[in-house]
């Protein structure tokens, strides 16, 4: 062996070390996949669907008005029942649906993959899922979207879909759109590395593509209830928003307690009395810590606070450069672990959220007026602000609205309705997580944080500045030369 290829051999393992040691200190490692027998879902269907419109003179938009309905003229489009669809992301999957309290068989099916069944169950019911390959399920219900009468598919969304393996973060996602209207667009992919994005439809042609670069997000609108499977090179996180509709925001690291998160938030430019809808994102932290956000269209950090401990605190979004016409998005990193709740109208609109905790997760969580619960995924001890539960699986019990300290030694599930007395949910959908795969995400993923640079607005500006530039250049060459022509 020669002096020449000895020495690039010892180059190559320093530029290997140095490499290996940037990429250590420069991102988080998250827990891996794991495999397992079946998947459980909970949730409850919300007792009230319906619009209730405060219509005497002195009911103002905007205004809370908790008067009850004077007659039945005030409430509209009353359902009856909200919609479980569940998408097969592997052929022969078996599920098996489950009435809670007492686990009385409801139904029992099977679905291949990209088959989409839709279940109509009863409000106030209880529910479980229980399927032996990763499904992915939505839980939807509408009374009233934009003057349209709901059907099985359309409703104003904001959640995010898991991936075929359950984590938030990956590379494969299959879930059916349900959406309420086009006045802008609610899909978007969050790009957490380089990547080549294809979305199909579920007959196998191709509905878009996109290069997208790191921390970066592109959009799309799908057409209503239609099956879509997403291919990415890199690793993204697929959502969808409306500023209409509440969401908890899972993190990067495959939780919704964590320290790096990737969001939306309204813009309200709309003409839909955006002025009038009182919304926020919650961030609750158990611990005081330094909180830095980053906007994803500007390109560059803009804010940076710090979250007091055992509290949970409005943060501004309202200000992002935005993504579609109504919102933007942002990427939030937390020195400790925290949680993103983003709140709708209760008094007009209302939500459905969902999220969970794995065992020994101690979180703080704001719960607004309405419908709320905690699911046992196993048997545990749930403690709530210090009152201790004894529960066994499958059990649920209420929670209160206010700010509260949660912790189990199980799997629990928790499930906010954001709704003010007397008020119907006039639309709602949101992706259910599955107990056993909170907290997971690739073993091969690492979070690269985002640098600040030129946005694309500015980098358009620019565009166009400096071809107004050479227009204008030319322009005057073009004058030179006449003018020196009359002369001469």
């Amino acid at each position: 062996m020669n002096l020449h290829r000895i020495i690039v051999i010892i180059l190559s393992f320093l530029v290997a070390v140095f490499s290996a040691t940037l990429s250590v200190g420069n991102s988080i490692k998250v827990s891996s996949y794991n495999e397992h027998t079946h998947y459980t879902y909970y949730g409850f269907v919300p007792s009230r669907i319906y619009c209730f419109n405060p219509n005497r003179p002195e009911d103002k938009l905007g205004v809370l008005t908790r008067r009850p309905p004077i007659n039945e003229s005030e409430i509209l489009y009353v359902r009856k029942h909200g919609d479980l669809l569940v998408t097969g992301n592997y052929d022969r999957t078996r599920c098996w649906l489950y009435g809670l309290p007492g686990k009385q068989l409801m139904e029992e099916f099977s679905v291949n993959r990209f088959e989409l069944k839709a279940i109509p169950i009863p409000n106030g019911t209880f529910f479980k899922l229980v399927s032996d390959k990763f499904v992915t399920v939505i839980l939807k219900g509408g009374a009233f979207i934009n003057r349209v009468i709901a059907d099985t598919y359309k409703a104003d969304v904001s959640t995010y879909y898991p991936s075929v393996k359950g984590s938030y973060v990956g590379k494969e996602f299959i879930f059916p759109a349900t959406l309420g209207e086009f006045t802008f667009t609610p899909y978007r992919i969050f790009s957490l590395e380089d990547s080549e994005i294809k979305i199909y439809r579920s007959d196998g042609s191709l509905f878009r593509e996109f290069n997208a670069p790191a921390n970066t997000v592109v959009k799309f609108s799908p057409v209503n209830g239609t099956v879509y499977y997403i291919n990415s090179t890199g690793y993204i996180m697929v959502s969808a928003f409306s500023f209409t509709e509440s969401c908890f925001i899972p993190s990067v690291e495959g939780g919704f307690l964590g320290k790096i998160f990737y969001g939306s938030g309204e813009k309200r430019l709309g003409g839909r009395g955006e002025w009038a809808f009182r919304s926020y994102t919650f961030l609750s932290s158990l611990e005081e810590c330094k909180i830095r956000v980053f906007d994803i269209s500007a390109r560059r950090w803009i804010r940076e606070f710090v979250a007091p401990s055992k509290s949970a605190i409005t943060m501004q979004t309202n200000d992002l450069a935005e993504i579609t016409f109504e919102t933007a998005c942002y990427v939030l990193a937390a020195e400790n672990p925290v949680m993103l709740l983003y709140l709708s109208n209760s008094t007009v609109e209302g939500g459905l959220s969902m999220a969970g905790l794995k065992a020994g997760e101690k979180a703080v969580i704001y719960v607004p007026e309405g419908e709320s619960f905690i699911f046992a995924a196993e048997d545990c001890v749930l403690t709530i602000d210090g009152l201790s539960f004894r529960l066994s699986a499958d059990d649920f019990l209420r929670l209160e609205p206010g700010i509260h300290e949660v912790e189990s030694t199980g799997r629990i599930i928790i499930q906010v309705v954001d709704l003010t007395e007397h008020r119907g949910l006039l639309g709602f959908a949101e992706a259910l997580p599955a107990a056993e795969v909170i907290g997971l995400t690739p073993s091969d993923f690492r979070v690269k944080m985002p640098e600040e640079g030129v946005s694309e607005l500015n980098l358009n500006y620019m565009i166009i500045a400096v071809a107004v530039v050479f227009g204008v250049l030319a322009v005057l060459t073009l004058l030179f030369i006449r003018r020196r022509k009359v002369i001469g």
